[in-house]
C-alpha cells in the first residue's frame, strides 16, 4: 500500500492525498455479524469498511447495479461450475457480480467446462480458485459444511446437480 502512496492516518486508516480508503459493502441483514468481523478485520489492515446492511432485495439491487467495493456472500454449492458463475465474462450481469473480464480465467473455464477428462476438470478448477485469489477477485472466507444423511429405505430420492436431494418424488414402501 505504501508503493502505492498510503500512509497511516492518525485513526490509523491508510489514506492518499488526505482521503481515507474507505470500501462500501453491501450486506444481507442475516450476515449482520460475520461482516461486522470482517469490517474489524479490514480496519486492523488500515481499510475503513462502510457497512450498508439491508433486506435481500435491496442488497442484490445494489450489487446487480455495481454499487459496491466489496461483496459479501456465501454459495454452498459444491459443484465446481459454480465458478463459471462467479468469472466467466458471459456472467456479467448475471451471478458475475464483480464484472470480472479476464481472458485467462475465461479459458480456464472453459477447460474445466468443457473437458470430459476428470484430472484435467480437477487441474483447471483449481487453477481457476488460484487465479482468483491472486487476482484478489475472491477472499475465501470459510467453508461451511453441510453434511446430508437420507434413509436407505427411502427410495425415489434424487440428487441434482449441485448435491441437493430432491424428496419431490420420494416415497416408503408400505406392506
Amino acid at each position: 500500500m505504501a508503493e502505492a502512496g498510503f500512509t497511516p492516518g492518525a485513526d490509523g486508516i491508510l489514506q492518499k492525498d488526505g482521503e481515507p480508503l474507505v470500501l462500501v459493502m453491501p450486506v444481507y441483514s442475516f450476515y449482520e455479524k460475520l461482516s461486522t468481523l470482517v469490517q474489524e478485520q479490514y480496519k486492523e489492515l488500515g481499510v475503513q469498511v462502510e457497512l450498508e446492511l439491508g433486506e435481500v432485495n435491496v442488497v442484490m439491487d445494489e450489487v446487480m447495479a455495481g454499487n459496491f467495493d466489496i461483496y459479501l456472500t456465501a454459495y454452498l454449492f459444491e459443484n465446481t461450475s459454480l465458478l463459471e458463475w462467479m468469472f466467466s465474462s458471459s456472467m456479467i450481469g448475471m451471478y458475475n457480480f464483480s464484472g470480472i473480464n479476464d481472458p485467462k480465467m475465461d479459458d480456464l473455464l472453459s477447460t474445466m467446462m468443457t473437458t470430459m477428462d476428470s484430472e484435467t476438470n480437477l487441474r483447471a478448477a483449481c487453477d481457476i480458485q488460484i487465479h482468483s485469489v491472486e487476482q484478489a477477485y475472491t477472499v475465501p472466507l470459510y467453508l461451511a459444511s453441510a453434511p446430508t444423511a437420507v434413509n436407505s429405505e427411502l427410495k425415489g430420492v434424487r440428487w441434482d446437480r449441485y448435491y441437493h436431494y430432491d424428496l419431490f418424488d420420494a416415497y416408503f414402501e408400505t406392506e
